[in-house]
């Protein structure tokens, strides 16, 4: 009898886990690799899982995405006001390509503007590899503390905005991602990724989706949508732990580039975001590329914004990105999102 009974639950257990399995949803469809048409906002209608790289073990979420019907009201509004104004943007003549990517951190809703279009991503790379960096102090304390002296032969480009290493000098690896991150410093990056040696930008690069190839800005293309997933992973603390995510966050809310997306919000919201600025000679006339992508603390409904353009002068592209900052900032206050449901826990409860 004892058999039996055993028998019988067994086949029971069997039978429930087969229910169960069976009535899960299907897998999260894979992302799309088709562009979207020019100068249409598209907001996301399928779920989707963002993986990292893979190992013999284990293969990290990076992020997921859910469809959520209750946003469309909430983002119409606001992709509309984007959608026209980079349409008159587009009308002046002077901008030659600008694509954009929201995300709503708090409740996932998202939308692009040619959001799939890529760009070398100039400078944006210095997030990386300052992720690298705080990936390897986490693995190996100690690393921030370690000096580096700046060689009198260096084949660094020389062209940060203001404040290039001095030779012979010794700097912490920590005051070398300060100035990468800060001042947009082309030779402290250079050394920090001569110290980390090659593989560790890569790794993180790779992890995260970013095209192939080497750390080269103009042999590796990135997107909006794509770049936006390392913001949104520093901001959900998945790839590094909560402690170097909000260092790395805090530091780059200390960039001295006052143009871009920081000009489009008022003055007492943070902003942690970085820009890349590119002119490429290789073209006749030359092309310029200005970027800005972050986090806009906006104190009801945190998003990620990431705008990347290329045309005539900087000027009128820094001003362009600030225009599109402007728009969604506002819009996003006039609609606010649907309040997450009861027992979410909010920004404000998380220490």
């Amino acid at each position: 009898m004892r058999f039996v009974w055993m028998a019988a639950t067994l086949a029971a257990g069997l039978v429930m886990g087969w229910v169960v399995r069976g009535a899960r949803a299907p897998a999260p469809a894979a992302p799309t690799t088709t562009p979207p048409p020019a100068a249409a906002a598209q907001p996301s209608s399928e779920g989707r899982i963002v993986r990292g790289g893979f190992d013999q073990w284990v293969h990290p979420i990076l992020s997921c995405e859910a469809p959520d019907r209750t946003m469309d009201a909430y983002l119409k509004p606001v992709r509309d006001r984007v959608t026209e104004a980079v349409a008159n943007l587009r009308g002046a003549g002077d901008i030659d390509a600008l694509a954009l990517y929201f995300y709503d951190l708090d409740r996932g809703g998202s939308f692009g503007i040619d959001a799939d279009h890529l760009f070398p991503p100039a400078s944006l790379l210095k997030v990386p590899v300052m992720v690298a960096a705080l990936r390897a102090e986490a693995a190996e304390p100690g690393l921030l503390g370690r000096t580096v002296i700046m060689p009198e032969s260096w084949p660094g480009s020389g062209l940060a905005p203001e404040g290039t290493l001095e030779v012979g000098k010794a700097y912490t690896v920590a005051a070398l991602i300060d100035r990468m991150i800060i001042k947009s410093d082309n030779d402290a990056k250079d050394l920090l990724h001569a110290t980390l040696g090659p593989q560790a930008g890569l790794e993180v690069l790779h992890a995260f989706g970013l095209g192939r190839g080497d750390v080269d800005e103009f042999q590796r293309t990135v997107s909006p949508r794509s770049y936006a997933r390392v913001l949104r992973a520093l901001y959900d603390a998945t790839y590094l732990d909560a402690r170097w995510s909000a260092y790395a966050l805090a530091l780059m809310a200390r960039s001295e580039f006052g143009a871009g997306l920081v000009a489009g919000t008022p003055k007492d919201v943070r902003v942690s975001n970085k820009f890349g600025h590119r002119v490429d000679d290789r073209t006749e006339p030359k092309t310029r590329y200005l970027h800005d992508c972050g986090i806009i603390y906006q104190p009801e409904r945190p998003y990620v914004l990431c705008v990347m353009s290329h045309g005539d002068t900087v000027e009128r592209l820094a001003s362009a990105i600030a225009d599109i900052s402007r728009v969604i900032y506002r819009a996003t206050l006039e609609n606010p999102a649907p309040r997450p449901p009861t027992g979410w826990p909010g920004p404000n409860l998380i220490p």
